[in-house]
């Protein structure tokens, strides 16, 4: 995100903030804090690091085909998922809400492939895992409009919010065996790597409220996030015993070679890599408010 779009955006909920101050002032009602919890689900795609994933895999195929072997493929793509969190909300009258929360993010993905090929008259089988993970914290500060529905404990809300996404970390792992048919395993590796990074986030907000009893509230909310990390750095690399991300290195943005660097596929630059969350959230929660 950029600066000026990061300034703006600020500049909006402090005039938000204190418009509500003001109408609170204005209208003598007593403000009321809230606490509570929400599960739900996010429906990022993580579509960068999916992409690059598939590039791998095709550059397998690739390989197979060039020699004739018949590559296998085992996968699970990373994406959006569980989610929780919590929040702490202050309504500044029947109409008007501030609130803050707290909400760690994640998913997993990856694939396994295996062929089989011959050389020097001996049969070898290559088994080969990939595993990703991405791990995120979002922190983020938000204002809600209330419709409270005449005679009715509903209401609804909507509004926007700013945040960040902090030590967000992205962790491969590239695990591998070569098998002969006679002498059992003659090549093992284990190779892993990490980046990380932090950026802002901005989310527009819509739902529902219900008040259970006086002070228990439930709340189903749809919310659209931007919440994305262009800038991967690179936080460590193993490449213990396999030449996967040789042209990678420690401190610098995250560049995705292919991989392994065959000098038939490889290339010199690579394309930056980056995390991205956004996308919509649905998620149900429970509070007391006092």
């Amino acid at each position: 995100m950029s600066d000026n779009r990061i300034l703006t955006i600020v500049v909006y909920v402090l005039v938000l903030v204190f418009t509500l101050g003001q109408s609170a002032m204005a209208t003598g009602v007593a403000g009321r804090f809230r606490l509570g919890g929400f599960l739900g689900t996010g429906l990022s795609k993580q579509e960068d690091l999916n992409d690059t994933i598939d590039d791998v895999k095709q550059l397998y195929r690739e390989l197979g085909t060039a020699e004739d072997i018949d590559v296998d493929f085992g996968d699970d793509e990373l994406g959006g998922g569980f989610l929780y969190g919590a929040y702490a909300e202050y309504l500044v009258n029947d109409r008007f809400v501030v609130g803050a929360e707290v909400m760690p993010l994640s998913s997993t993905g990856g694939y396994e492939m295996s062929y089989e090929l011959s050389d020097w008259g001996y049969d070898y089988c290559v088994n080969m895992d990939m595993e990703y993970q991405t791990t995120a914290l979002l922190t983020s500060v938000y204002g809600i409009y209330r419709v409270p529905l005449e005679k009715s404990p509903l209401a609804l809300r909507m509004g926007i919010g700013i945040g960040r996404m902090s030590g967000a970390k992205f962790e491969a792992n590239h695990k591998g065996i070569i098998e002969e048919n006679i002498e059992g395993t003659i090549e093992r590796w284990d190779a892993s790597l990490e980046a990380s990074g932090s950026d802002f986030t901005y989310q527009g907000i819509f739902g529902a409220e219900y008040q259970v009893a006086d002070y228990v509230f439930i709340c189903a909310n749809v919310a659209y996030r931007s919440a994305s990390v262009a800038e991967l750095e690179v936080d460590d690399v193993d490449r213990s015993n396999v030449n996967a991300w040789e042209n990678i290195e420690e401190g610098e943005t995250l560049r995705w070679h292919k991989e392994p660097t065959y000098a038939d596929f490889s290339t010199e630059d690579g394309h930056e890599v980056g995390l991205d969350y956004g996308g919509l959230y649905l998620t149900v929660s429970m509070g007391i408010e006092f």
